[in-house]
């Protein structure tokens, strides 16, 4: 796609991240990093400029299709619309229609968590990222980090298969993983710590398309822990499809999804068995 990148050699990685456990690197000078709670609110903010309306605590039951419109059920009230478009993350089991009870079958919860220090003060916070650089390494079980606006590491990764929630211990967990990647960091206390369920995909590619044969309904899912950037890119795809443009929607739609293994019971123990192989050539 004649994009650029810079190759980082093991003897330079150090002028990028203060950390000895990679051997090279992949710069992305054209990439960069953003507070996705800013970036939420900022959305929000423009649908409301435009005139949308915007209804929380307003859990979706199922969906009706009624001639040409969609008739949309919550414990408190109903819209009608002529598309519906679903945003689900983890949720698309929760919503009684057997198209999306189908689709729930193609994602898999998956928890993630995220610490953030006390403010480092510069200089130690330019001994671990010089290039305040957003970071994230090649292994299945990744880390990603980077440093806030107020000189915070705010690190991410250590996950768990099973659909739970974050644990109790998060803050210990965490820091013991930013401690193998900045030992520097021992005497930094943790503030924050925090975790949610995302949606993976068996293959990791973001799934979405038509919920139904009438195309009335659309949806996406299965963004794989890059939802920051990739719903963005999603929301454009299918705003183009409910105008009549589906180029673009098509070529995703040619991604083969598959259901995970195991049924909704027991999909989470048989994905977190096959996980321990890649967890183990991590650590090799």
């Amino acid at each position: 796609y004649n994009y650029e990148y810079k190759s980082i050699s093991h003897n330079n990685v150090h002028l990028y991240v203060g950390s000895k456990r990679y051997q090279a690197g992949l710069y992305d000078k054209n990439g960069g990093h953003l507070h996705p709670l800013k970036l939420a609110l900022g959305l929000a903010r423009a649908l409301a400029a435009g005139g949308a309306e915007i209804y929380e605590e307003s859990a979706v039951k199922e969906w009706v299709n009624e001639a040409n419109q969609v008739r949309v059920l919550t414990n408190n009230g109903e819209v009608t619309c002529e598309k519906l478009v679903l945003g689900c993350n983890v949720g698309m089991d929760s919503l009684q229609t057997s198209a999306a009870q189908k689709l729930a079958k193609r994602i898999l919860p998956v928890g993630s968590w995220v610490i953030a220090t006390e403010p480092l003060g510069k200089a130690l916070a330019n001994e671990v990222l010089p290039s305040n650089a957003a970071v994230v390494d090649m292994r299945f079980i990744l880390d990603y980090y980077r440093l806030s606006a107020d000189n915070r590491m705010v690190f991410g990764g250590g996950c768990s298969y099973l659909g739970k929630e974050s644990p109790s211990n998060v803050k210990e967990i965490m820091r013991a993983k930013m401690l193998t990647v900045f030992p520097q960091l021992a005497d930094a206390n943790i503030d924050f710590g925090w975790g949610g369920l995302i949606d993976i995909s068996m293959n990791r590619m973001p799934d979405f398309g038509y919920a139904e044969n009438n195309k009335s309904v659309l949806y996406a899912q299965g963004f794989s822990g890059s939802g920051v950037v990739a719903t963005n890119a999603a929301a454009g795809v299918i705003s183009e499809a409910i105008i009549g443009n589906t180029a673009k929607l098509a070529m995703f739609q040619r991604i083969q999804h598959l259901p995970f293994p195991g049924g909704k019971l027991l999909r989470a123990p048989v994905t977190a068995a096959g996980m321990l192989y890649h967890r183990l050539l991590d650590m090799l």
